[in-house]
């Protein structure tokens, strides 16, 4: 397989991979979040950027592979990146853990992700956020990342320990799945309280959108009213990386059960255009009754138009994985 990735798809390889480790550092290379990211091969990033400065004609095979890790409490998910990475071969995953069975679970969690995002596309955005999403639940379960033990991992880690309001108030905390698997965020009763949300309220977070260094992702709910979409943001704004967000569009659509009255309304949080194509774009899939917000990281790169296909993109995706949006049948 190796031998089929000519020096042309070594140099589109070596640009991908150098844009998804730019997103990985502005998504998570602040320190501040469950996840802390470092690079343990600085030297071949060196090279890889030394490479594709040189363009055609560089020795690629002399780049070596790009290697980080990341780390969330006692466990750490290990990532390299071959030559052949993203179009001829997948990411090699590793892990360790506080116990063998905590290590093979999430390990098995890091690779079905690589495995969703399917064959020839950047796959570590997705393993990293599934990896971290998995072992903080495992931590949480039990009060810690010290006292987290394998039947918790062996559960998911879905529920957790509910934080307390006036801790969740003065703390933002991240946001993370209800499971291995699930795209259902994991929510306590009291950030939905805190967030003006009811009780029943449940919160798709969709898969990263990767375009050169800048990263776009949506989160999508049913809601009932104007405060609904406005709890949402609030919700969001809780976790540290989304409040970093460079943007968070926000687009509803609801229809009045007593009177079938739409009311629909959208926020571009600076990014000029944004909202008034997803709230055209809710109209135009006959959405009622919900609520989408898409997140962008920029990551210094200008998109131009393609930053709406990308935000319209998320949106759709979001709403139909959700289950607000179903095709009409042929």
């Amino acid at each position: 397989m190796a031998a089929a990735v000519t020096d042309e798809l070594a140099l589109e390889n070596l640009e991908r991979q150098i844009d998804e480790l730019e997103a990985l550092e502005l998504v998570l290379g602040d320190g501040e979040g469950a996840a802390t990211l470092e690079i343990t091969a600085p030297r071949a990033v060196e090279r890889a950027k030394m490479a594709l400065a040189a363009g055609a004609g560089s020795s690629f095979e002399a780049v070596g592979e790009i290697a980080l890790k990341v780390a969330v409490g006692t466990s750490t998910l290990f990532v390299s990146m071959p030559s052949a990475y993203p179009s001829h071969a997948p990411l090699e995953l590793s892990c360790s853990a506080d116990s063998p069975s905590k290590t093979e679970r999430l390990l098995e969690v890091a690779r079905q992700a690589t495995e969703e995002a399917g064959e020839g596309a950047e796959s570590a955005l997705a393993a990293i956020q599934a990896f971290a999403d998995a072992a903080q639940a495992c931590d949480e379960e039990d009060g810690g990342p010290a006292a987290a033990s394998d039947s918790a991992c062996e559960a998911g880690g879905s529920g957790g320990a509910e934080r307390a309001a006036a801790a969740a108030a003065a703390v933002k905390a991240p946001l993370r799945l209800a499971g291995p698997g699930e795209r259902w965020l994991d929510i306590s009763p009291g950030d939905l309280e805190d967030s003006g949300l009811p009780a029943a309220a449940r919160v798709w977070r969709g898969p990263e959108l990767l375009d050169r260094k800048s990263v776009f992702q949506a989160f999508a709910m049913q809601a009932t009213c104007r405060a609904d979409a406005a709890g949402l943001v609030r919700l969001l704004l809780r976790d540290r990386r989304v409040a970093k967000a460079t943007h968070n569009m926000m687009a509803y659509r609801v229809v009045r059960a007593e009177d079938g009255l739409v009311l629909s309304d959208n926020d571009e949080d600076g990014e000029s255009g944004a909202g008034a194509r997803m709230s055209h774009l809710l109209e135009l899939m006959g959405v009622d009754n919900a609520v989408v917000v898409v997140s962008r990281w920029f990551g210094g790169v200008l998109l131009g138009p393609k930053r709406f296909a990308h935000i319209s993109n998320c949106t759709r995706e979001a709403l139909e994985q959700a289950g607000l949006f179903r095709k009409p049948s042929a």
